[in-house]
């Protein structure tokens, strides 16, 4: 006859087992093809913050702002600090019909407002269906309006949603 012992790590044994096969990068991989939109935001001044906004299939908003603040010393630390809720099924597709503007899906992969040694820029990737869509702006809040004019507005308007304090 088995003992209690025995009986309840045999069953702890096959649970162990079964999470490592499952674990890793099955996993991952499975939380990163839920990930529908990423804007990030960066600006680089003595160092570089970014506010990273990201909107799951789900619904589930993550926002995350890594910057710096100055500690009691006078040297500068990290900070971060993150938003999470959950967007209504009509506010993701609400964000989908706006990506799936044809002047944001043919735009370019880049676009440099101006050339300057302090860069920001906007960085908005869209997945979907497989298939995957970025677009980069730089030092936009610096350029003129002749310069912002040759961004499509549905990235704008992506990144406005996103960050709507940014300056555009």
């Amino acid at each position: 006859m088995r003992s209690i012992l025995e009986l309840m790590i045999f069953p702890a044994m096959v649970l162990l087992l079964t999470l490592q096969d499952i674990s890793g990068s099955q996993v991952k991989s499975a939380k990163e093809d839920d990930l529908l939109l990423e804007i990030t935001f960066t600006a680089c001044s003595r160092a570089c913050d970014s506010i990273s906004t990201r909107v799951y299939r789900s619904g589930r908003f993550v926002r995350e702002a890594k910057g710096s603040e100055p500690a009691k010393s006078g040297r500068y630390r990290p900070v971060l600090m993150t938003e999470e809720k959950v967007l209504e099924p009509d506010e993701v597709s609400e964000l989908i019909s706006w990506a799936e503007q044809p002047d944001f899906l043919n735009a370019e992969s880049e676009y440099v407002v101006v050339t300057i040694d302090s860069p920001d820029q906007i960085k908005i990737t869209y997945r979907n269906n497989g298939k995957e869509k970025t677009v980069r702006v730089a030092n936009f809040s610096r350029g003129n309006a002749a310069q912002k004019a040759r961004v499509p507005a549905t990235v704008l308007k992506l990144a406005k949603w996103a960050q709507p304090y940014w300056s555009y």
